[in-house]
């Protein structure tokens, strides 16, 4: 094998491992935000005739929470839940 072709075996293969750790960054970069809880419900808890309702208790579940969270509604019965 010349030196000519060894160099030119050696930089096509640095060429593809370059290409296939730029690829895997890349994709690795979608995955990483998925973790990430960013959602948020807000809301006001009401009576019937529209009065707010301060001290109630608001739950939230759902299985990709993996249990429960609550939160207590505010004398004006707004509530906030965060990192949903």
């Amino acid at each position: 094998m010349s030196a000519r072709t060894f160099w030119r075996i050696a930089s096509s293969r640095a060429a593809a491992a370059l290409a296939a750790l730029v690829a895997a960054l890349l994709l690795s970069a979608d995955a990483s935000g998925q973790g990430r809880r960013t959602g948020a419900i807000r809301g006001t808890a009401l009576d019937a005739q529209g009065l707010s309702l301060p001290g109630v208790t608001v739950t939230v579940s759902s299985p990709s929470l993996q249990g429960t969270r609550t939160a207590v509604t505010e004398v004006n019965g707004d509530f906030e839940l965060r990192g949903l």
